[in-house]
Order: structure tokens, then C-alpha cells, then sequence
């Protein structure tokens, strides 16, 4: 199928359960051709994407305009989309609202154990070590929306740092927790850093700044590292536009240095996201400090082998009982 471009687009074809009839128009083929193929982008990288990420993916490949407007269409389209079986359900997720607590698997009975799998889980945090001790550096990070913890929820748990949603601006109760944290550390000889990721708009980058100084106030010589977004950032990876809102009060002092256009954090492509983030805490890490705690652990454990041979002839018992 061809668009009035010429651009060749996939036709639409049922993926799963339809729950409604749904005869899209051709504008609307268009569209959601193209976010199936954002979908299948995003399933090689292992993500799940929000309606807003595919929104931007389209707006960066200049399908679509930057505007409210089409924003509006394109969350339409795929609402429909979803429910014609047009769209894979399990590509997308509304981060903003979970479901918490303990809900159990049907399929899970008394005796379905996978024996090794709850050895090794014992075993990792018997012998868990923090990567982060003796580093000269203690290091969290804190991204201004939630839908986006996902992302930096790879990187920081593979890193073993905390992070945190802010939801826009970080509560007084929040930052003097942090604060306390970070004191902590600090009496201990070790710099703190709360790395910020951030839309690049008049309250964005504001939001950076106020946590520097609340910080400061509750006693904190932490530091704020604003990792994204950037203007440099912006410029050199052409990121969709938005006019700045004239109704921030904070908006004439942007507008001044930065001109009249603002980027969401958004509009970054997951792993480019994942990348900076990552970059920032590996700075912050000293590789030859891991590596001797590594070494400290493996000549513990060696010295410990008869010592645990027990372990083996206790799970053995188990079994026969």
C-alpha cells in the first residue's frame, strides 16, 4: 500500500482478539502502518512503548506534524487499532497507572517449585555484594516523569542505583529524604551525585536547579548532574519542537537564552536514553575497586568449599522427605 508520497506502508491485517469493527480511513492506515512498525523496533530492543512515544516516533520520521492535534489523532487511532486487533495489547502499557500488590499466578500450585532457580535466588543474595563499595562516589538517579522509569529502570538495576519518578517538581519531603541519604554518605568520605533527567522546557530545566538548591538547604554538598535533556542535546539529535508556553512564568528567561522552542524527554529514543544514562553513572565508577571486592569474595568462598559441602547432602535430604 502506498501512501500519497509513494511510501510504501504494510497492509492491515488482524494480530489478535477484535473486540470492535473498525473501518479505518486512509489517513488512519496510514498511521497505524506505521506505528506496527515502531511496535516491532521496540520488541527487538525489549521495550514496551506509551501512545506519547509512538506519537513522537512518527513526528521524528516526519510522518506526522508536531501538533496537539495530531497527537490527539494518533492516540485515537491506536486506542481503535488495539481493540480491532490491529495492534499488539502487550507492545503497549500505561505506566501510569499498575496494578500493586500481590496478585497470584492461576497456574502456580503447592508443588511447582523450580528447585535451582530458588537455590540460586538463596544463593545471590547470601553472596550479593554491593558494586558500589568503597566507590568514591554514591549515585542516584531521578527522572521528571513516570512513564520513562522503565528505561532507567534497566540501566540503574543493572548498575545497582537507585532511582526515582519525580513527577514533575520533587516534593520538599522527597528531597530532604534524599538529602539525608546523601549526608550519610558523605560523613563516610563519599560524593554524592543525583543524576537528573529532565524535558528541556522553562519548568525542566528549573526543576534541575531547585533540587541543587534544596539539597544545599537540608545540608547536602550533593551535586546535580543534569544528564538530559540538553540543548546540545536537542541540536545535535534534531528532536521535535514545541513552542515554548507562554503561560509558564518561567518561560520569558528560557525564551531569552534558548529562543522559542522546547523538547520533551519523550521524544529520545529508549536506547539513546538508556545510553546516557548509563554513561553517567559508568563515570561516576571505578572499575578496579569492583574488580579487587570481586577478588576479596571469590578467595572467601574458595576458603569456605569443605565448609559447605553439607549444602549439598541437606538438599538431598530434603528431596527424600
Amino acid at each position: 500500500m502506498l501512501d500519497d508520497e509513494g511510501k510504501e506502508y504494510a497492509e492491515l491485517t488482524p494480530l489478535g482478539e477484535v473486540f470492535i469493527s473498525w473501518h479505518p480511513s486512509k489517513e488512519a492506515r496510514k498511521i497505524i502502518s506505521a506505528v506496527s512498525e515502531v511496535c516491532v523496533e521496540y520488541k527487538q530492543m525489549g521495550y514496551k512503548l506509551t501512545s506519547r512515544q509512538a506519537y513522537y516516533q512518527l513526528v521524528t520520521r516526519n510522518i506526522i506534524p508536531n501538533e496537539q492535534a495530531a497527537y490527539k489523532s494518533v492516540t485515537r487511532y491506536i486506542d481503535a487499532a488495539k481493540k480491532a486487533g490491529l495492534l499488539p495489547w502487550d507492545m503497549f502499557e500505561d505506566r501510569a497507572r499498575t496494578l500493586e500488590g500481590y496478585h497470584g499466578k492461576p497456574e502456580h500450585g503447592p508443588h511447582q517449585i523450580d528447585l535451582l532457580e530458588v537455590i540460586e535466588t538463596e544463593l545471590r543474595t547470601c553472596f550479593y555484594s554491593d558494586m558500589w563499595a568503597g566507590q568514591p562516589y554514591h549515585a542516584e538517579v531521578f527522572v521528571e516523569k513516570a512513564a520513562l522509569v522503565e528505561i532507567i529502570s534497566r540501566v540503574a538495576d543493572d548498575t545497582q542505583v537507585a532511582y526515582c519518578a519525580c513527577r514533575g517538581y520533587s516534593s520538599g519531603q522527597l528531597l530532604k529524604e534524599t538529602a539525608d541519604r546523601f549526608i550519610e554518605h558523605e560523613r563516610g568520605g563519599t560524593k554524592c551525585v543525583l543524576l537528573y533527567v529532565g524535558d528541556f522546557d522553562p519548568s525542566g530545566v528549573q526543576m534541575s536547579e531547585d533540587m541543587q538548591r534544596r539539597l544545599s538547604l537540608f545540608g547536602s554538598s550533593a551535586k546535580v548532574r543534569r544528564l538530559a535533556l540538553n540543548f546540545d542535546q536537542v541540536q545535535k539529535l534534531s528532536l521535535p519542537e514545541n513552542p515554548v508556553k507562554k503561560t509558564d512564568t518561567r518561560s520569558g528567561a528560557f525564551m531569552r537564552k534558548y529562543g522559542a522552542g522546547c523538547w520533551e524527554l519523550d521524544a529520545l529514543e529508549p536506547a539513546t536514553l538508556e545510553g546516557i544514562v548509563r554513561d553517567g553513572i559508568i563515570e561516576l565508577f571505578d572499575g578496579g575497586i569492583r574488580e579487587k571486592n570481586l577478588a576479596e569474595k571469590r578467595a572467601y568462598v574458595t576458603g569456605k568449599r569443605e565448609e559447605y559441602a553439607p549444602v549439598l547432602r541437606m538438599i538431598e535430604g530434603v528431596i527424600e522427605q
